[in-house]
């Protein structure tokens, strides 16, 4: 079987050449491979960015990854959910329906340091994998402590300065910065409130 290895932000994914691959959010930037490209409330989440569509791909608009009963049960072979978690009100929900929907997965999303060091007020979830199972994600509900962003310094190296010695620091180290969970079958997750 024939594969080919993408760059999806900053993790490699390889999705087989006969897979039908459902990306959630692909928004501003969504994966060439992808054969359906849901996004929801694109203009919030994409921070003025504009959709760009992929040639060949069905377009659904407006769809929540927690309520995504249009699809069939296991319908897609693989399912790429990048940075769009940790926006959920309920990721719990959302696992189940990317673990009904499909068959296998990638979920991305910014890590718990990312989230202290760089983060963004309006995720709501702390996610990572657990320690003692590589098979189970980790929500923890983002409190003010969470965010206290030492006064933007980082997240102004990032966004505003583009500053390339941190930036290259942040690619270089991306497994530090990102969670980036692979799962087949299904997977565990906790949810703390």
């Amino acid at each position: 079987m024939s594969y080919t290895v993408y760059d999806v932000n900053y993790s490699k994914v390889i999705i087989h050449e006969s897979w039908n691959v459902i990306e959630i959010g692909g928004g501003a930037n969504p994966c060439p491979r992808s054969n359906t490209i849901t996004n929801f409330e694109q203009d919030k989440n994409q921070r003025g960015a504009k959709i760009r569509r992929v040639e060949g791909a069905k377009m659904i608009d407006n769809l929540d990854v927690e309520h995504m009963s249009i699809f069939k049960d296991k319908e897609f072979d693989f399912s790429l959910c990048v940075q769009v978690i940790e926006h959920c009100d309920d990721p719990g929900k959302a696992c189940d329906e990317l673990m009904r929907v499909s068959k296998s997965g990638f979920i991305e999303t910014p890590s718990p340091l990312c989230e202290k060091l760089i983060g963004w007020d309006f995720h709501k979830w702390l996610v990572y994998i657990c320690p003692k199972n590589e098979n189970k994600l980790m929500f923890e509900k983002k409190r003010g402590i969470d965010y206290c962003l030492m006064d933007d310094f980082f997240k102004d190296l990032f966004y505003k300065d583009r500053n390339q010695k941190f930036i290259n620091i942040f690619i270089k180290h991306s497994d530090s910065w990102i969670t980036k969970f692979h799962w087949k079958d299904s997977f565990e997750y906790e949810v703390i409130e």
